[in-house]
């Protein structure tokens, strides 16, 4: 018998484990390939993640750009992929009401849009019963995207909220809900009146100016609580703006005439609300129908303290009971119009609930 050399014995024996192993290799290689034709190949497809902003806000000019920035990029990745999606909250400390209802209203609209290219949205929620967690179970966001989670509200700053949604220029029962709220405030039949006026008039607004023919229609989303001596309402639309609004030829025509000849002639974003409060009318050339902004401004005209805010484009206006408004423009711009109703409520009052 043929003796080998130990050098060369080694060699082979090497050669062989190595041949073995590789063989090995390729044999789960085509197992696991058999597996996955079997079952219809169940590999897991990662998620991108979006981590929603660390302060949810339109009125801190840092805060409206990381909200900016965060719904820009989601509508542009919802636009250009049909991967899934996952929301994560973990960043997320504090959440403010103007914020809070552009963020709801926007989402709905991209999960609308997620839901018809049939793209998965998931949410990573906050620590569990976090005021964030409290935040958004409260503003109906879990609700939106079928989260069956109880969540204990125990924060004053977060139970009082109520939250209603509409497509239509109807109020559908809605209105009802609003005026009972605002007739527990105990204030004359006027100014319960005047508050109504001015949210059925942003309500028309939407329907006759924000979405135009050929505009997605968005709805509209409003927010209201009654705390801490105060009655808090807020308005969302995600229409054109009110730039786009009275720039529009049949508003246009009419207001180059009344600005002709003065300093009123707008550029930014917050003039053209204030010029729209200045010399409203409505496009619809109804009688019956609104008289455009300067309604909204009005309903604080006989609440002491009372204030309004109008956020549209990059502009801001706020009017207080002396109606001299204050103005601010930001570097970003936000969809559609979001408009705020603040009233301090006197004790009296408070004693009578």
């Amino acid at each position: 018998m043929k003796q080998v050399s130990e050098g060369k014995l080694e060699f082979l024996i090497n050669k062989n484990i190595k041949k073995t192993k590789k063989e090995k290799t390729l044999a789960n290689i085509a197992y696991a390939r058999t597996r996955r034709e079997k079952r219809g190949s169940h590999l897991k497809i990662p998620y991108k993640t979006f981590y929603a902003p660390t302060t949810i806000c339109i009125e801190k000019p840092a805060s409206r750009k990381d909200l900016t920035d965060f719904i820009i990029n989601l509508k542009e990745y919802i636009t250009t992929s049909s991967l899934p999606i996952s929301i994560d909250f973990k960043k997320t400390k504090n959440i403010y009401v103007a914020g809070a209802i552009l963020f709801l209203h926007e989402i709905s609209v991209i999960k609308q849009k997620a839901v018809e290219k049939k793209q998965i949205i998931k949410i990573k929620q906050p620590h569990h019963h976090s005021k964030i967690d409290q935040v958004l179970s409260q503003i109906g966001f879990y609700e939106l995207f079928n989260i069956r989670k109880k969540v204990y509200s125990n924060r004053m700053d977060v139970i009082h909220w109520r939250v209603i949604n509409g497509t239509k220029q109807s109020w559908e029962g809605h209105g009802e809900v609003i005026e009972k709220e605002i007739t527990r405030l105990n204030i004359s039949k006027e100014n319960t009146r005047a508050l109504m006026k001015g949210l059925s008039e942003a309500l028309t607004n939407t329907n006759d100016h924000a979405y135009p023919e050929g505009k997605d229609k968005n709805g509209w989303y409003i927010f209201f609580q009654f705390k801490d001596d105060k009655f808090f309402l807020i308005f969302s639309d995600l229409g054109v703006g009110i730039r786009e609004t009275i720039r529009a030829k049949s508003v246009w025509d009419t207001l180059k005439k009344l600005v002709s000849g003065n300093e009123d002639n707008p550029e930014t974003d917050s003039e053209h609300i204030l010029l729209a409060a200045q010399y409203g009318k409505t496009q619809t050339g109804q009688d019956n129908r609104g008289k455009g902004i300067p309604k909204i401004v009005a309903a604080i005209k006989n609440l002491p303290n009372a204030t309004v805010s109008i956020y549209s484009d990059a502009g801001s206006c706020r009017w207080g009971n002396d109606h001299n408004p204050s103005q601010f423009e930001y570097s970003e711009k936000i969809s559609g119009t979001i408009v705020c109703w603040d009233s301090p409520i006197e004790r009296t009052v408070l004693e009578n609930l």
